[in-house]
Order: C-alpha cells, then sequence, then structure tokens
C-alpha cells in the first residue's frame, strides 16, 4: 500500500494538471481562436508601413540617439505630448525602431500582444469569479470578441496608437494585482500594482485614471490602512511627477469647462460609449445612453451585496476605469470658450472605442458573476444565455462591421500618403506633407523623410 501511495499522488497531481488544461482550453484558447485570427488578419490586410501624424515627433528622438544625446534623449522621452506623458510608449517604439528599422507593422503586432496580455488577466478575473465553466466561456467569448474587436481601426492601425493598449494592459494588471493584495503576499502583490500603475500613466495620459481606482477597490477590500496609505503615496508621487515641469502644447482646458454646456457634455459621453457598436451618430447615442444607465439597475444589486463585493472588484475596477477615463477624454476634448459646442462627431473617432470597451468588458463580467451566484435552474441557465447571445451577437457583427469599413477607409487613406510622400523632395506636393506630418513645417517634413530615406527606414 505504501509503494502504491506515490503513485496515487501522482496521479491526482496529472489529473489537476489535465484538468487545468482543460479548463484553460475551454475558457481562454477557444474563445479567443476567431477574434485573434479576425484581428491578425486585418493587421496583415490594411496595416501599412508609413509614419502618419503625431509619429512624425519621435524622428527628432532618432536622430539624437544617433549622435548618442543620451541626457536630451532622455528629455524627449519624458517630456510632455499634449495631455500625455509618453515615457514608456516612446521607448518601446525606440527600441522596436532600432530592430526593425522602424517596420511600423511591428508597432501594430506590439499593440497585438498587449491586447492578448489584456486578455489574459481577463481570463484570470474569470477564473477566480465566475465557477460555472458555461458562464466562464461566455464571459471570455464577449471579452474576446470586444477585446480584439477591428471597431478600433485607429488604434490597430496607427502604430503611434500603441499608447492605448500598454497603458489599458498596465491598468488591468495592476487592478489584478490590487484584488490579489491580501494575506501572506500582500505588499508583494501591492508593490507589483504600483510598478504596474507607473507604467499606465507614463504611457499615456489616461493611465492616470489608475490611481483613483485603485484606491476604490483597496477600500472596497476593507484593507487596513497601511496598504491605503501606501497607495495613497504612491499615487501623490506619480502625479507629482506626471505634472512637474508639465507643459500642455494645446489649448487650455478648464476642469469645470463641460458646466458651460453640461447636455452636449451628457451626449458627447453617449456618443462615446455607443460608438462600439456604431459609427451612426444618433443610434451610438441610443446605444451609449442605454449601456451608461445600465449602471443604475447594477449600482442597486451591488447595494444589496455591499457586504460581499470581493468576487465583483476586478470587473468594478475595469468599469470605473473605463468611465474615469472617458471622463478625462471627455475634458481633453471640450472647446475651452463657452460660446462653441465641441462637435459631437468628435466622439465618432475609432481611438476613444478603447475606454468603451473596457466598460463593455467590465460590465459583461459583473453582470455574470452575479448571475453565477444565484441559485439557477438548467433552464433558466440557458434561456438567460441564449437571451445575452441574442442582444449581443448583433452588436458584435456590427462592431466588426464598422471596424471592417473604417479599416479600409484608414488603409486607402494610408497608402495614399504613403505614395506621394516616397516621391522625390522636389516632387511631394504640400497637400501631401501636410497630411502626413501637418505638425511640421514642410522644410521639416522633407528634412525628416530625407533622414528615413538615407536609413532605409519605414519602407523610405
Amino acid at each position: 500500500m505504501k509503494k502504491d501511495l506515490p503513485l496515487k499522488q501522482g496521479s491526482a497531481k496529472k489529473q489537476v494538471l489535465v484538468a487545468y488544461g482543460q479548463r484553460f482550453a475551454l475558457l481562454f484558447v477557444l474563445p479567443l481562436i476567431v477574434p485573434v485570427v479576425w484581428m491578425l488578419q486585418t493587421l496583415s490586410r490594411y496595416g501599412v508601413n508609413v509614419p502618419y501624424s503625431d509619429e512624425w515627433l519621435i524622428v527628432p528622438i532618432f536622430q539624437r540617439m544617433e549622435h548618442g544625446i543620451t541626457l536630451a534623449t532622455f528629455h524627449d522621452l519624458w517630456h510632455a505630448q499634449n495631455f500625455h506623458r509618453l515615457f514608456f510608449t516612446q521607448s518601446i517604439i525606440t527600441i522596436a525602431a532600432n530592430i526593425t528599422d522602424w517596420n511600423i507593422h511591428a508597432e501594430m503586432y506590439i499593440s497585438f500582444i498587449f491586447c492578448l496580455i489584456t486578455a489574459s488577466i481577463v481570463y484570470l478575473f474569470v477564473r477566480r469569479t465566475i465557477k460555472s465553466n458555461l458562464f466562464a466561456l461566455l464571459a471570455m467569448l464577449l471579452a474576446g470578441f470586444w477585446l480584439f474587436s477591428p471597431v478600433q481601426s485607429e488604434n490597430w492601425l496607427w502604430g503611434w496608437d500603441v499608447a492605448w493598449f500598454i497603458c489599458t494592459a498596465a491598468a488591468v494588471v495592476s487592478i489584478y494585482l490590487i484584488t490579489r493584495a491580501t494575506g501572506k503576499y500582500r505588499y508583494v502583490f501591492l508593490t507589483g500594482a504600483i510598478a504596474a500603475g507607473v507604467v499606465s500613466i507614463f504611457s499615456f495620459g489616461w493611465g492616470q485614471a489608475i490611481w483613483p481606482v485603485g484606491l476604490l477597490l483597496l477600500l472596497g477590500q476593507k484593507q487596513t490602512k497601511k496598504p491605503i496609505i501606501i497607495w495613497s503615496i504612491s499615487a501623490l508621487v506619480a502625479y507629482a511627477a506626471y505634472y512637474f515641469h508639465y507643459a500642455h502644447s494645446g489649448p487650455p482646458v478648464p476642469v469645470l469647462a463641460f458646466l458651460h454646456e453640461p447636455i452636449n457634455a451628457i451626449c458627447y459621453l453617449f456618443v462615446m460609449f455607443g460608438r462600439p457598436y456604431t459609427y451612426d451618430l444618433y443610434a451610438a447615442m441610443t446605444l451609449g445612453a442605454v449601456s451608461l444607465l445600465l449602471l443604475l439597475p447594477v449600482s442597486l444589486l451591488l447595494w444589496q451585496r455591499r457586504k460581499q463585493l470581493t468576487p465583483y472588484l476586478p470587473w468594478l475596477g475595469l468599469i470605473f476605469f473605463a468611465l474615469i477615463g472617458a471622463v478625462m477624454i471627455l475634458l481633453g476634448r471640450l472647446v475651452p470658450d463657452p460660446h462653441i459646442n465641441t462637435p459631437l462627431t468628435d466622439a465618432l473617432q475609432p481611438r476613444y472605442t478603447a475606454m468603451p470597451i473596457i466598460y463593455i468588458v467590465g460590465m459583461s463580467g459583473l453582470l455574470l458573476t452575479m448571475v453565477d451566484r444565484l441559485k439557477l435552474s438548467k433552464n433558466l441557465v440557458m434561456y438567460l444565455v441564449l437571451t445575452i447571445l441574442i442582444v449581443q451577437v448583433p452588436l458584435v457583427w456590427s462592431s466588426y462591421y464598422a471596424g471592417q469599413v473604417k479599416s479600409k477607409e484608414r488603409y486607402e487613406l494610408m497608402v495614399k500618403l504613403q505614395r506621394c510622400s516616397h516621391l522625390p523632395a522636389y516632387a511631394i506636393e504640400k497637400d501631401c506633407l501636410s497630411s502626413n506630418n501637418y505638425l511640421s513645417t514642410q522644410d521639416t517634413a522633407k528634412q525628416q523623410i530625407e533622414y528615413l530615406r538615407s536609413k532605409h527606414w519605414a519602407s523610405y
């Protein structure tokens, strides 16, 4: 009997590993196959190797690095651009550029990798909060299709917008680590969460949202004073570093600018949160309003469960991050003149779908976690799953259709700019330069093109 015991223990371990592998395949690999393949096909088909707009701002950094100007290069990487400090984003782009001769496709695939990281963390959320394999599978299906939706066409097909994906992935990692910051390794997880928060805030401006979100999560966990104080001090240090010698390059925007046109501001948010479903203005406004008003009944249900919030915290973290980030986008896009309304069509820009998509993933996971904790009959469970699919499938299809339309439009624009900017410097038309590199003067734009041409970078 004693001789057989190690075999039984080994067999038990093997069964556990097999069960874990089967659950991983069911809840991670299977749900992501279609959206991942779809996005890889989209990047391959519509990605164009040409720098565009803000991306040209990094060319001077390449030039300084070539001359070994380390301090100046660090200052450029750290320097604020519009509302953002893009230190980690520009560092990653610079490293990738030196490895790939600044092939913009590489930046697009880096975005894909960071999106995959986000999906992986969402999978960990699902494993920890949803026990039913059926509901867990549904949660990952929805997360996979929304996270990899081509509706973010501008973010996917513009290498510079890798910033969105780095910022989001770091924020989601931070949320996960905060929710794990309990027990013996509390401070290890908290340290990791702080480090991820630093990466998020210094990759893109909306990463500032992770610090109030982290504080809310720690309070929701009913943490002791010490972790809350550590997080709060870390947040103050991060904000101080962010705004030290901060020079905003755009027009000043009053923090309370939305009070001049509150209805317009609310409608802007509605359009933004409806944009993942469609690019029609009024349809987006309607769907966005429904999506945000869903917070009211959900808040009521959470209040009833306020003594047992732990399983809901990861999803609430995603929702709070998306909402705070969206409000920051709104404040950044408002026209400071009280006599001028920010056009609602501005909220239809594909890049702004990043925050609403995180909101959709968070809300879907939250609702399924709530349902998972109800004792429902099998028939009722099937009816519920069928209802969710009836609602979500048309919305996902609409999202992918809208994304493909905008991806094709962007591809056509980028191909046009690539062709005209590859002409000899004397033959490049002013319209081409102003469309492709409108942030620089005509002479500077031509000099930057010639620099890239001398290095054979970005297909020049």
